[in-house]
């Protein structure tokens, strides 16, 4: 299986541009991601909006693979299809750059679960997160037609009805971590102190 990590967002709320270098304790949002990652992926590839983030912010991490989005401005359909174009792997973990305390043991467990599934996510009373999931090859023809026939930037889940999706439900995510801190996002300031605090309690 191939992580692939989505860096797009300008991070306006959170006032820094290059959210993905901030840190949370002795480590960058992005290298927590990337040494999670490596425990459970044969590869890594960090997919860039060109705008917001050009490839070389992330040369300290030569052994994972830089590439910028083939469409850029089109939000993270086309992150996910450019990771899924360049990947060596017909399955793909594909996570946002702003989630640190994502779950090694889940990513293990989901992987188990693909069977003949192009798509394996998590569900929760909070909704799907299309950016803690497993993506097969087989998305690539939806996600190009989607992608070349939509004038506006469009939400992962709009594939999800052309394709098999096998949804992993809270009770199941429960056995390996907490769905408020596998899925914790940094969008504000306030999210920033929050991950710095449950570092703290969590990683000591």
């Amino acid at each position: 299986m191939t992580g692939i990590i989505l860096c797009g967002g300008k991070g306006s709320r959170l006032g820094y541009k290059n959210k993905p270098l901030l840190k949370i304790g002795e480590r960058t949002l992005i290298e927590r991601v990337i040494s999670r990652l490596k425990e459970v992926c044969l590869e890594e590839i960090i997919c860039v909006n060109e705008t917001n983030f050009p490839p070389p912010l992330f040369t300290n991490y030569p052994s994972v693979i830089t590439i910028q989005d083939i469409i850029p401005q089109k939000g993270p359909l086309v992150g996910l299809y450019t990771g899924l174009c360049v990947s060596k792997n017909f399955y793909n973990f594909v996570v946002a750059s702003d989630m640190p305390f994502i779950s090694v043991n889940l990513i293990k467990y989901m992987k188990e679960q693909t069977d003949d599934a192009d798509i394996i996510i998590p569900k929760t009373k909070n909704g799907i997160e299309s950016l803690h999931a497993i993506y097969s090859k087989n998305c690539l023809d939806v996600l190009r037609q989607k992608i070349d026939n939509e004038k506006e930037k469009l939400a992962i889940s709009s594939i999800f009805s052309e394709l098999k999706v096998k949804y992993i439900l809270e009770e199941e995510i429960l056995k390996f971590s907490i769905p408020e801190i596998a899925f914790f996002n940094i969008n504000t300031k306030e999210d920033l102190l929050k991950a710095k605090r449950l570092a703290n309690e969590f990683e000591k």
